[in-house]
């Protein structure tokens, strides 16, 4: 190792414990000081040499980024050492790869569809904020709706956990209303045929050495057939792995009494809890 090299480790402690975590939701407080925002601008690095990864960092103002010491001014601190190059009018980091990058963003869940695949949150109630945006964006279910009642958008929307929008698109899809006129009001039983017509045709069969890759939105191989098995519950385990084809995490729920016919096909490591 030459004197020009620089190491990059976390500090004992918090930092360490913080960037050792295989749980998909950590919480670390603490006072000013802690290490909070360099364990957080550190968690990417991780993955610098996947040219298809990107995070997404939040807090609820642009001044809570941009501030003296806050966490634009600690990334121009970090990121250059390993080749990272800043967009400033978009507080966003470039890697050396070019096709991944870091972005610094206010509280605006509006385009969460679109976000990158790691969400990393500096405060606890903006965290909040994010898990209800991303809760919203599970399957509706048909039966919450009534089918002998009629629904004006709002309450469809409020009733399904579903925004407004949602339902003008499916609206925009062929939903049907019983009005051409604002405020639309729409069956219950034509919301539930929708959906459930909807899911029908969203659904992807996979065979036996597939596992569903939500990026290519089709079944997919894992590289070099390894997977994680993880359990889930008593009867069931998740099969998980990057795909073949992008890189992605792939994934497959299968029944734990299949697990052995499952080896014949996957070479499987396993993992005694749940945290994928």
């Amino acid at each position: 190792m030459g004197e020009a090299d620089t190491i990059i480790r976390p500090q004992p402690g918090p930092q360490m414990q913080f960037l050792s975590s295989q749980a998909d939701i950590a919480i670390y407080g603490g006072s000013a000081g802690g290490g909070k925002t360099w364990g957080l601008l550190m968690e990417p690095l991780r993955h610098i040499g996947n040219g298809r990864f990107g995070a997404v960092f939040f807090r609820r103002t642009t001044t809570q980024i941009t501030n003296e010491g806050g966490l634009w001014d600690e990334s121009a601190e970090l990121y250059p050492l390993l080749g990272g190059h800043p967009r400033t009018h978009a507080l966003e980091w470039r890697s050396p790869s070019r096709r991944g990058g870091m972005g610094l963003k206010r509280d605006d869940f509006r385009n969460l569809k679109n976000l990158a695949r790691a969400l990393p949150c500096g405060m606890l109630n903006t965290f909040a904020h994010s898990l209800k945006a991303m809760q919203m964006s599970k399957r509706a279910n048909p039966m919450a709706v009534k089918a002998a009642l009629t629904y004006e958008v709002n309450e469809a929307a409020a009733t399904l956990g579903k925004t407004p929008a949602t339902i003008r698109n499916w609206i925009k899809d062929g939903l049907p209303v019983m009005s051409s006129r604002k405020p639309y009001l729409i069956s219950g039983a034509a919301i539930q045929e929708y959906l459930r017509a909807k899911y029908r045709a969203a659904k992807c069969p996979l065979i036996s050495d597939q596992l569903y890759c939500p990026a290519c939105r089709k079944g997919r191989r894992p590289v070099g057939m390894a997977v994680v098995l993880i359990q889930m519950t008593p009867k069931t385990a998740l099969l998980k792995g990057p795909c073949d084809q992008c890189g992605g995490t792939s994934t497959r729920m299968i029944s734990k009494a299949k697990a052995k016919e499952f080896a014949q096909t996957f070479k499987i490591t396993e993992r005694a809890d749940s945290a994928a």
